[in-house]
């Protein structure tokens, strides 16, 4: 059941009180990021964003114009690519991968793990769900540009609650999200989008809209992104109510 205000200011919700994957939501919270100053470069194509380079030089394995995407990507999502030498090892291991605009093309998941798996005894899965996110979105068309989903903590944390909500499935342990010790820990990308998938599909059953992986990333992260313990127990009570 879906709680939808007739305030246009005032989210819609489901019966638990739990933001609703509505069009209403996503238009919402995309007006609210288009001014957001905090947001706004990676997403409305300033200049040196990772979005303008993206869509300047689209997919690409030359090396500086590369560099240059991952630096953005690595700045704007502190995914801490200089640790062990990870950005130069990242760089190369993505110049090294043959065929790639038609793999992500295709959404081959394996690309992900290949990315993540760049620096010895590190595991960059955030980073590399990012750059195939950001490399499709920005720099391919419809209906390639909306293949991929990023991975982070907010949505790590949040997913279960629609998992459980639409599918029944309980990827919560205590109080914790396990998708980070099945899924990310892994470099299971498959499973992860997936899941996104089954949730979407079921939704878009449910109320006759299928959100997309952008504005589902988009609609949960920005939602959730405050204090994360208040995060954690919030979807634990949800789920265990």
């Amino acid at each position: 059941m879906i709680n939808k205000s007739t305030d246009p200011y005032v989210f819609d919700t489901d019966e638990k009180g739990m933001i609703a994957l509505t069009e209403k939501n996503v238009k919402f919270v995309s007006a609210i990021l288009s001014i957001d100053s905090t947001y706004k470069a990676a997403e409305t194509g300033l200049t040196g964003s990772a979005q303008e380079l993206f869509h300047t030089y689209g997919i690409t394995t030359e090396r500086e114009l590369l560099t240059q995407q991952v630096k953005a990507l690595n700045k704007e999502n502190s995914t801490h690519l200089y640790v062990a030498d990870g950005l130069n090892l990242t760089v190369e291991r993505i110049m090294s991968i043959s065929n790639l605009k038609e793999r992500l093309i295709k959404r081959d998941e394996t690309i992900v793990k290949e990315i993540a798996s760049a620096v010895p005894g590190r595991n960059n899965f955030s980073f590399a769900t990012k750059y195939c996110t950001f490399a499709c979105r920005y720099s391919l068309d419809k209906p390639y540009d909306d293949g991929y989903c990023i991975y982070d903590k907010v949505l790590e944390q949040t997913i279960p609650y629609y998992a459980w909500r639409f599918l029944r499935e309980k990827h919560i342990k205590r109080t914790q999200s396990t998708l980070r010790e099945t899924i990310a820990e892994k470099r299971d990308y498959k499973r992860y989008i997936d899941l996104i998938d089954r949730i979407i599909n079921a939704s878009a059953e449910e109320i006759d809209y299928k959100i997309s992986h952008k504005d589902f990333d988009h609609l949960l992260w920005y939602c959730y992104k405050g204090d994360e313990k208040q995060r954690v127990s919030l979807i634990a009570k949800k789920i265990n109510s």
